[in-house]
């Protein structure tokens, strides 16, 4: 019998084996950007970033605490880097007081949302790399988008898009709701800074070819063509 079947990249295989399917369609996966914002964010300078990005709600769910405390105990030893939070959500107000020296220092940046595709390229260009500290999703695939890695947790129920991660090559984990672990992982970026700043260019062109609005489209619409062949197939009586 024909059948059509949409999935992603890591459940072909497993498919080809358990099911009889004429016809597969590997739906690209989800994703929040265009080809067009697939760049690398290089520095005007030249020089390598050593900046930390958070871009996401600021909710208990996304464990930003956790985040902050990683930073508070590498901020004195490593004293050019910065961190920056985009985004806003019900526990901004706490986090800001309670780490209140930090940003009193300008070591810590509360920027809200970025809706200007400009400014937020700005912040990846300032970015080493970026942090999820809770669940990841389409952060994931935006951070790769710009050439940036990200720092994931092992552990947590992440979306999706956690498939596009590959350990040593565009993320890097640490263990989940372990501060010390997130501040290892932090000095490990800085210490190979310019090896993951070298990797920008290859990061992005690779979410290009692979996460992007227009490819994720272009899926679902191949997905709809053969599902419309199969139904001209069913009418006629040429399948059985």
């Amino acid at each position: 019998m024909d059948k059509c079947s949409a999935l992603t990249a890591d459940q072909v295989g497993s498919f080809l084996t358990e099911l009889r399917v004429d016809s597969i369609c590997v739906a690209l996966g989800n994703s929040c950007v265009r080809e067009s914002n697939c760049r690398p964010a290089l520095s005007e300078t030249g020089t390598r970033p050593s900046g930390i990005l958070y871009v996401g709600r600021i909710d208990r769910s996304k464990k930003i605490g956790v985040l902050l405390e990683s930073f508070a105990m590498i901020a004195d030893e490593c004293s050019s880097v910065n961190l920056v939070i985009v985004g806003d959500g019900d526990e901004r107000s706490k986090l800001e007081k309670d780490y209140q020296s930090l940003v009193d220092r300008n070591r810590l940046k509360f920027k809200g949302w970025l809706w200007d595709e400009s400014a937020l390229r700005a912040c990846y260009e300032e970015a080493l790399y970026t942090v999820s500290p809770g669940y990841g999703g389409l952060n994931i695939i935006q951070s790769f988008a710009y050439g940036v890695p990200i720092a994931v947790p092992v552990g947590e129920n992440h979306s999706p898009e956690i498939e596009a991660c590959v350990d040593g090559v565009n993320a890097l984990w640490f263990d989940k709701e372990d501060v010390s672990s997130l501040a290892k992982l932090m000095e490990r970026f800085e210490l190979e800074g310019d090896a993951w700043y070298g990797r920008r260019s290859e990061i992005s062109l690779w979410t290009r070819n692979r996460y992007t609005i227009e490819g994720m489209v272009s899926q679902f619409v191949k997905v709809l063509s053969l599902m419309k062949s199969r139904e001209t197939k069913l009418s006629s009586g040429n399948v059985i």
